[in-house]
């Protein structure tokens, strides 16, 4: 799922900010209990009660993603 896909389906506040080379994407989970981790094209975003959301992001891109009280962000800079 891209994140405008997932902003539609679950209600949530998304916001993309265009930097030239560098997207950031800012999300509000609604929650704390969160981690993330990149694996290829995909943002993996795990709940401690096992809910889980995948992300897709672009490939080959340089992507960063972290979790600070409820916000997910991830930035996208492009090789």
């Amino acid at each position: 799922m891209n994140l405008t896909q997932f902003a539609r389906q679950s209600d949530r506040f998304v916001r993309e900010y265009d930097y030239g080379e560098t997207r950031v994407f800012a999300v509000d989970l609604g929650r704390s209990d969160a981690t993330v981790d990149v694996v290829d094209d995909t943002a993996i975003v795990a709940f401690e009660d096992g809910d889980q959301i995948d992300l897709s992001v672009p490939s080959g891109a340089e992507v960063d993603a972290f979790i600070r009280n409820g916000i997910l962000t991830i930035e996208v800079t492009e090789a």
